[in-house]
């Protein structure tokens, strides 16, 4: 890898774990307010038919069932394409 891209690489990186320590010391520091729990408690009191939709959508591949069958898959669909090297793990 060139040295530019190592540093935009570095530099990313470290922006966000710079990031992840702040949050993390304002969180500890302020954990739970008042107009976040205000405001979490509007939110989960609204139904709507579209976003759980949406929202089931995106967690189903996440489940145990749904996840085996995607990765069989995924390994079959490569098998037969011929790319039987990038089904196997390699270190």
């Amino acid at each position: 890898m060139e040295l530019r891209k190592k540093r935009i690489l570095f530099y990313v990186l470290g922006g966000i774990l710079l990031g992840f320590i702040c949050l993390s010391i304002i969180i500890a520091f302020f954990p739970v307010s008042f107009i976040d729990l205000k405001f979490s408690e509007e939110v989960q009191e609204h139904q709507y038919p579209v976003l759980d939709f949406i929202m089931k959508g995106i967690s189903w591949p996440g489940s145990l069932p749904e996840s085996i069958v995607m990765v069989l898959a995924i390994a079959l669909i490569l098998t037969l394409t011929g790319l039987k090297r990038e089904v196997y793990l390699r270190y």
